[in-house]
């Protein structure tokens, strides 16, 4: 029963992709990342390949539940939750 009090945002683990991208984040700093997210702010098209059942749509709804959330209330952190870069 309180399972049904768990969403999304708290059970959602960052998917690592095969290939590293790199960025300059706003401070000029160099940067790195592997996670989805990352792939998905760094790029205006692309392709999610996986296997069934591998986090494909799952991560596509987080960010969706982040971004809305970040529009709705903007007091939030709801943005930090896309953190995905590492700095060099």
């Amino acid at each position: 029963r309180d399972s049904a009090l768990i969403g999304l945002n708290d059970v959602f683990v960052a998917l690592d992709v095969d290939k590293e991208g790199q960025t300059k984040l706003e401070d000029g700093a160099d940067a790195v990342y592997s996670a989805a997210i990352g792939h998905l702010h760094e790029n205006s098209r692309l392709i999610l390949l996986g296997d069934p059942g591998s986090g494909k749509s799952t991560l596509l709804r987080y960010l969706a539940l982040c971004l809305c959330n970040a529009l709705l209330e903007k007091e939030t952190e709801w943005l930090g939750k896309l953190h995905w870069a590492v700095r060099l």
